[in-house]
């Protein structure tokens, strides 16, 4: 279950990202490139999350546990 959670932590800190902070700043300065780069590289964590039980590096699968 904490897995999960994490996931949603994250899902909730990359839609407060894009859809808050990039969408005023891109208007206004180049830093938003940066600032829309971390919601762009958190899909591909919440994969990881979905795959593995733990936040350590690629340990244990649900698969295999």
């Amino acid at each position: 279950m904490q897995v999960k959670f994490h996931r949603g932590e994250i899902v909730f800190i990359s839609i407060i990202l894009y859809a808050i902070v990039y969408t005023q700043l891109h208007t206004k300065s180049p830093i938003a490139v940066f600032i829309g780069a971390i919601p762009g590289a958190l899909p591909p964590l919440l994969g990881y999350f979905g795959s593995f039980n733990s936040l350590l590096v690629g340990l244990q699968s649900e698969e295999s546990a």
